[in-house]
């Protein structure tokens, strides 16, 4: 499952990099029970709430940056939920992994279900379709949280009773159900990952579009070729639509129905067709042209020229 993930080019970074990080946390915590229950190796145990209290806290990151228009906050991010991975680190350090996991898996919880119930508008970086799978992928999750957080706090129960000798017995059946559920998502979640990019490739723009949605892609079109609004590299979908004077649903909307392919992509798409043009007729280093297109990084730039084009920058103006 990991592996479409990371592939997904198109999916912000920090939502690949924190639906990875915790897809190989899962998958590394899978690996540590086995050593521990199959091959009695202590040292797993020690490790095994590290890694935990990371998995929540990244499958957090990677769904809330599908509502997070561009740049991503980092510093916010880390401020909040940096702390909070300190904290429970430090809970499980001075031995409290009983008491810390269940509380952070369910305020995580919380916040993945609230995030799940907010309208498809919020998801500024996906299309429809592509909503369909993501909402899908949430409520995996969401469900496995609900599993971890009920196996931690019986455990919890069982050890504040003085009853230790139930305790493996407790972990042996979680690890059963765990392993019941886990092939479950993969049965569900692997075909799901791969049919997004299959989906991708087939769709084709303007099936969903009404009158008034290709109405108003005209008028953003226009604006962006009259202003060159797209080279200013802190544009934003809320700032367009003020500029549009319409609501930025509305126009997240009209540029996924229209053009199957979110703000972004859109934004994008001006800002190489300017950067063709600034390589074909300047002398400009390529990073000013960058720069002169409204990208910020180097990363970026090249991934979009290339999924544009076919070829990078300098393969481009080398060939006239």
């Amino acid at each position: 499952m990991l592996v479409p993930v990371l592939r997904a080019e198109r999916l912000p970074f920090v939502t690949r990099l924190g639906l990875g990080g915790a897809l190989t946390g899962l998958a590394l915590i899978g690996v540590l029970v086995g050593l521990r229950l199959s091959f009695q190796i202590e040292w797993s145990q020690v490790l095994q709430p590290f890694v935990a209290v990371s998995i929540p806290i990244l499958f957090w990151l990677g769904f809330e940056a599908l509502t997070v228009e561009d740049p991503y906050p980092w510093r916010r991010a880390l401020l909040r939920h940096g702390g909070v991975a300190v904290l429970a680190l430090l809970g499980v350090a001075l031995r409290g992994a009983d008491f810390v996991l269940p509380l952070l898996t369910l305020g995580y919880l919380v916040l993945l279900v609230r995030l799940f119930l907010r309208p498809g508008e919020a998801f500024l970086h996906l299309t429809a379709r592509e909503l369909r799978v993501a909402r899908t992928a949430m409520l995996i999750v969401i469900l496995l949280y609900v599993f971890v957080f009920l196996a931690d706090l019986t455990i919890l129960i069982a050890i504040l009773m003085g009853r230790p000798g139930q305790i493996l017995s407790l972990v042996s059946g979680a690890s059963g159900v765990m392993a019941a559920f886990v092939f479950l998502a993969v049965l569900i979640g692997l075909p799901l990952a791969f049919a997004q990019g299959e989906q991708a490739a087939s769709v084709r723009s303007g099936d969903d579009a009404t009158d008034e949605d290709r109405a108003l892609l005209v008028r953003f079109d226009a604006l962006l070729s009259e202003t060159a609004l797209f080279t200013d590299s802190g544009l934003t979908l809320a700032r367009a639509a003020r500029r549009l004077g319409v609501p930025a649903r509305d126009l997240s909307r009209a540029v996924n129905r229209v053009e199957a392919q979110n703000f972004s992509r859109h934004i994008n798409g001006f800002r190489i067709e300017h950067a063709k043009h600034l390589l074909r007729e300047t002398e400009l280093p390529v990073t000013d042209v960058m720069l002169e297109a409204g990208f910020l990084t180097k990363s970026t730039f090249n991934t979009e020229f290339r999924r544009i084009t076919g070829v990078s920058p300098s393969a481009f103006r080398s060939q006239g």
